[in-house]
């Protein structure tokens, strides 16, 4: 007999086999888990809105679909949540923001009409962010989202909610939006997996934008093959770049290919201890029958410059109209944030946006042959909530050098997998793997042989949770 707090800590690959065998129903699932949220939620802070009886309709739906020879697939009856940035037909969008800025969404966002076609259960909306600006999820509005790892400690920005959620248990899986790091920096705060899927391969409709040239939507999720299921309803298949079976090509394993480590990408003040995980990362996929080697990439230092242009540019374009005539309807942080575009010149952008043509080229050929490199996603483990953060016992400025870390992937429109590596004072570590535009298969790949080969990784838990 498996308890409530142990089915809500399986996977989605576990529960989707014990539902599809009627050994566990949706309703008894979704229970389990709207029972998490009432025990939990005070201490985390993950959502905005609960749905509790919305979702136990959904999962009475769901099962009566099972019973009658209905199944959808392995998401069907499985508990999940949406950013509040992603609309959901008759309910409040508030992007974490402002009440003034609260409006009802008129249709659901593609990924929600996708995840919802796939059989999901929606259980319901995540904090974050104010409008995914930040890295920290210190809501002015709704208040900061808390580490089940460390209440003390930040979960990472700005799909803080749905991270805090997945890891402590409260739902199977989460959807979350990414234009600097806001689904790989909260996954590697809280030990669990996200991924950033290549620009373009899942829909943006339905998602209020914050970069648009630079944002993605993707899962998050505790295992490799929850997120490459999740990916799988979510993405845009056929076209010049369609959607493999992702959980397929996750049983092919990695013999043969190979895996980068770009010192270039890796900017000074990273802690020593986050960077001797990645090696020993690396150690791990090689005797799993990769190839490690390095990669080179000497425009890194136009990586940063070239994409803070362009990010607080479209920023600001986006939010112009709101910031001239409600300034005060902003948080102090993300105005002054949003501002930076202001003073960039119609020269500079364009610019930049040609340097990053070339920049995307350049990446392009350096990945040539290679299945992905392994990264820091953070310069350490999670910071305290007001961003505090020692590296190597010297304070370092989180915001800064980590978005020098993430940006990359988001400016070069690339897949990149965030997944821990282990725990450094009780707190997650945290690689991400980066691959070649549209190659989330070979990155979900070698995520999930590293994530085979280490299952000591998954086997602790939040001490909050």
């Amino acid at each position: 007999m498996i308890t409530a707090d142990k089915l809500c800590e399986l996977s989605i690959v576990r529960l989707a086999e014990l539902i599809g065998r009627r050994e566990v129903s949706p309703v008894e699932l979704t229970e389990a888990y709207l029972a998490r949220c009432e025990r939990f939620e005070e201490a985390f802070n993950a959502f905005i809105a609960l749905m509790p009886e919305r979702a136990l309709a959904e999962a009475r739906a769901a099962e009566a679909e099972i019973a009658a020879g209905r199944h959808r697939g392995s998401l069907h009856g499985i508990p999940i949540a949406h950013k509040d940035i992603i609309d959901m037909a008759g309910l409040a969008t508030t992007n974490g923001a402002h009440p003034s800025f609260t409006r009802v969404a008129t249709a659901d966002a593609v990924v929600v009409a996708r995840l919802a076609d796939a059989g999901a259960v929606v259980i319901g909306k995540t904090n974050l962010d104010e409008f995914a600006e930040g890295p920290l999820s210190d809501n002015p509005w709704h208040g900061p989202i808390r580490n089940p790892w460390d209440l003390s400690r930040s979960v990472g920005g700005s799909s803080g909610g749905a991270a805090a959620a997945v890891a402590g248990y409260l739902c199977a899986g989460a959807t979350g939006t990414d234009t600097g790091g806001s689904i790989r920096n909260p996954a590697a705060c809280t030990g669990i997996v996200g991924l950033k899927p290549t620009y373009g391969r899942a829909p943006l409709d339905g998602i209020h934008p914050l970069a648009p040239s630079f944002d993605s939507v993707g899962p998050l999720a505790r295992t490799v093959e929850d997120a490459a299921l999740m990916l799988a309803a979510m993405a845009d298949g056929g076209g010049a770049h369609p959607i493999p079976d992702h959980r397929a090509l996750l049983a092919d394993g990695v013999a043969g290919l190979r895996v980068g480590l770009c010192p270039d990408l890796v900017p000074a003040g990273v802690d020593r201890r986050v960077l001797d995980a990645i090696e020993r990362a690396a150690d791990t996929l090689a005797g799993c029958g990769a190839e490690v080697i390095e990669v080179a990439f000497p425009h890194a230092e136009d990586l940063s410059r070239t994409g803070t242009t362009i990010y607080f540019a479209e920023a600001y374009d986006v939010h112009r109209d709101r910031l001239q005539a409600r300034p005060r309807d902003y948080g102090e942080e993300v105005r002054a944030a949003l501002m930076t575009g202001a003073g960039i010149a119609a020269a500079d952008r364009a610019a930049a946006k040609r340097e990053r043509a070339r920049l995307q080229r350049d990446f392009e050929a350096a990945m040539a042959g290679v299945a992905g490199i392994l990264l820091p996603v953070l310069p350490a483990m999670a910071p305290a909530r007001d961003g505090a953060c020692l590296v190597d016992d010297e304070p370092v400025n989180f915001r800064d050098s980590a978005i020098a870390l993430r940006m990359p992937a988001n400016i070069l429109g690339v897949p990149a997998l965030a997944m821990p590596t282990g725990y450094i004072e009780g707190l997650p570590s945290a690689m991400q793997i980066v691959g070649a535009p549209w190659r989330e298969d070979l990155v979900l790949r070698l995520g999930r042989a590293y994530e085979a080969a280490t299952p000591e990784l998954r086997d602790r838990r939040p001490p909050e949770s």
